[in-house]
This record gives structure tokens, C-alpha cells and sequence, in this order.
């Protein structure tokens, strides 16, 4: 993966795509459909030229919750006060 990341272009595992709505079965099942030509981690762009056009949909969303367009307001608890 020469050429290094892109922030329009993110990293995706299967757990990003799992995580993302796609059925573990289904992911799985797919992965072993693919399995030699894939690494742990791959571009979206890359793994789209694997999938079929119903496929992607689940990279679409993994990638938008990557992008940083998923659930949560980046709010938490905690007042930064501590020892050491």
C-alpha cells in the first residue's frame, strides 16, 4: 500500500465493516470469498473494486463512521485533574 493513508480514503478491517451493520455470517462468508487478494487492513477504495455493488454498501458505512460521521459527540466525563 504504497503512498501511505489518505483521509479520504481510510483503512477498514472486518470489524469496521461488521461494526458498521454488515451480519458477521455474511462479512465472513465474503472474506473467504476474497481471501487472497486482501490484507488485514486495505483502503476503501481497495476493498470496493473486491465487492459486488450490493456489497459496498457496508464499506459506505463503515467509512462514513471512520470519517468521523457515525453516532456520538465526542463528549465525555472527566474533569483532566489527577495524580503524577
Amino acid at each position: 500500500m504504497a503512498g501511505g493513508v489518505k483521509p479520504d480514503d481510510p483503512l477498514l478491517t472486518i470489524d469496521d465493516i461488521i461494526r458498521s451493520g454488515a451480519c458477521v455470517s455474511g462479512a465472513y462468508a465474503t472474506l473467504r470469498r476474497i481471501a487472497r487478494r486482501v490484507s488485514a487492513a486495505m483502503p476503501a477504495s481497495h476493498i470496493r473494486k473486491l465487492l459486488s455493488e450490493e456489497e459496498q454498501r457496508y464499506v459506505d458505512q463503515a467509512e462514513a463512521k471512520r470519517n468521523g460521521y457515525g453516532d456520538g459527540d465526542g463528549y465525555g466525563d472527566g474533569d483532566g485533574d489527577g495524580d503524577g
